[in-house]
This record gives structure tokens, C-alpha cells and sequence, in this order.
């Protein structure tokens, strides 16, 4: 289900990813001191909408990640327009940031030295990398992944 797509997805029921807004995701998660899920996702791949369909059938991982996260989606293909004051060059990527796409980009590079997507991280209200994973069909997978149990 599509809520205002720009803002939020509701993956599940009360699942709400925020969508290419990792600064109010970050001030989300400092006052609910709850850690941050970022899914590093794509509107051209296959994968992600797998991921996406699997997810949106399993309820209780959408509710786990609700009642345990703030939850992150961003689109690193994304087009979207950046208004001309935050157009700047980026010295991390190499390239004029002119898009949604590219802040999230850069974000992922400054943070946390890599370029992957599509990539499931939990990070600290502060940004510090808890674990990492890819993308998976499998919830038994992602739940171990979400609950932190190896």
C-alpha cells in the first residue's frame, strides 16, 4: 500500500519506511533511541521489489520493524530534484550533486566508505554501522537479521 510515496511507504500495516529523508530519520531515532534500518534500495532492480512483495506478506517483520526502528528507504537511483541551494560538488563522489539519487549516494559513501545497493543496514541514531546484509526473499533470514541473532 502507497501512502504519499515522496515522504513514506507503508510497507505493512503501521511499517512505515521514510523515504530519501535521512535527517529527520536520524532525529526520529535519537528521540525514540531506537536504532535505524536503512534499505538501500533502487527503482530499476528486480531484487528490491522481491524483497518489497516478501516483506509486505510477512506482517509480524513488518510490525518487529515498526515496534524496533526507524526505518530508512533510499533510493540511490533516484531522480527527484534537489533544490539549487543544496546543489553542490561533491568531492566524495567526484560529480555535481544534482538529485535525490546522489545525496543518498553521498550519504552512503561519507558514512559508511561504500557504494552497494541493494544493501539492508542497522546503524545507531549516531550513524554507527551495527551489521549490514543484503537484500533477501527469505524472512526467516531477514528476521535473524533484524532480532541481531547469528
Amino acid at each position: 500500500k502507497q501512502a504519499d510515496f515522496e515522504k513514506f511507504w507503508e510497507m505493512t500495516p503501521g511499517c512505515v519506511a521514510y523515504i530519501d529523508n535521512m535527517d529527520t530519520v536520524i532525529m526520529m531515532a535519537r528521540e525514540a533511541k531506537k536504532p535505524i534500518l536503512i534499505y538501500y534500495s533502487c527503482y530499476g532492480g528486480v531484487e528490491p521489489r522481491e524483497m518489497e512483495m516478501a516483506l509486505i506478506k510477512h506482517a509480524s517483520v513488518g510490525k518487529y520493524i515498526a515496534d524496533h526502528y526507524i526505518f530508512a528507504m533510499l533510493f540511490m537511483d533516484s531522480k527527484a530534484g534537489i533544490s539549487p541551494e543544496k546543489r553542490h560538488f561533491s568531492d566524495i563522489l567526484g560529480l555535481e550533486i544534482k538529485h535525490m539519487g546522489h545525496v543518498n549516494q553521498e550519504f552512503q559513501k561519507k558514512y559508511f566508505d561504500i557504494q552497494k545497493f541493494p544493501l539492508l543496514m542497522i546503524v545507531t541514531p549516531d550513524l554507527k554501522e551495527v551489521d549490514r546484509m543484503e537484500v533477501t526473499k527469505d524472512m526467516d533470514r531477514f528476521e535473524k537479521f533484524l532480532k541481531q541473532e547469528k
